[in-house]
């Protein structure tokens, strides 16, 4: 608990848009800065992050989250929000409990600048 309050405080303080899920990727948290990618309330904490709206033209999070859970290792993405030019990195980094299983995801989503799109 004390390392995901670091992360999350850190991530907070960057203004980095954020959101923690456990598997089946259930909302844990966010930071104020992932609504402009999810359409993230605190009513959703608790609620799976594919039944939230999501601004960005992305269909595959489930398949991605799920390949974070079974390789371990982090998934990433460059996207688009749709019906405009603003681009985001994404990386699905997968968190281990104590006992090396899957305890869930971070979704960070890092700005691109149009010289720095790419594929991942």
């Amino acid at each position: 608990e004390c390392v995901s309050g670091h992360l999350d405080n850190r991530i907070n303080v960057c203004g980095t848009p954020a959101s923690f899920g456990y598997e089946e990727l259930i909302v844990r948290s966010f930071t104020r800065e992932s609504r402009r990618v999810y359409r993230l309330s605190h009513q959703d904490i608790g609620r799976s992050l594919l039944d939230v709206g999501c601004g960005l033209d992305y269909h595959s999070l489930d398949d991605d989250f799920r390949r974070a859970a079974q390789t371990g290792k982090s998934v990433n993405r460059y996207l688009e929000q749709r019906g405009c030019a603003v681009r985001y990195f994404l990386r699905i980094l997968p968190t281990v409990c104590r006992d090396n299983s899957f305890g869930g995801a971070v979704l960070i989503f890092s700005p691109v600048e149009g010289r720095d799109w790419g594929t991942a």
